[in-house]
């Protein structure tokens, strides 16, 4: 980080300028580089972690999306087959209408075959 002070152009590291780094002992350098080797360590892990998060919570929102279309899909779809059917009942012209109307006249038939073909046999 470059700071401009006055016509003086000086870097400085957590809050010690050049000067004041370079009149440190070697075991106070050694010990203040290591101390912010750490503090960028940590303040990265910190980055990676709220990014984690954010995608976490990305996720998250895509699959209540996801959800919620999957409901919304399923609602217009059970909404279509119950015009279909109400369509398909109300058309007394309709083929499965008749259908219908036939097959509850199949018991009579099946009742007048039994009687000419299968009765008789019977005796």
């Amino acid at each position: 980080m470059l700071k401009t002070k006055g016509s003086d152009t000086f870097a400085k590291r957590a809050d010690k300028n050049i000067y004041q780094i370079t009149d440190m002992s070697i075991v106070k350098l050694k010990k203040f580089l290591d101390e912010l080797e750490l503090k960028y360590k940590k303040k990265k892990l910190e980055i990676r972690k709220y990014k984690n998060e954010s995608v976490g919570l990305q996720l998250e929102l895509q699959e209540l999306e996801l959800e919620n279309w999957k409901e919304i899909q399923e609602e217009q779809k059970i909404k279509r087959i119950q015009k279909e059917t109400m369509k398909k009942y109300s058309d007394p012209n309709n083929e499965y209408y008749s259908q219908e109307k036939s097959y509850y006249n199949s018991e009579d038939l099946y009742k007048s075959y039994m009687e000419r073909n299968i009765l008789p046999y019977n005796d």
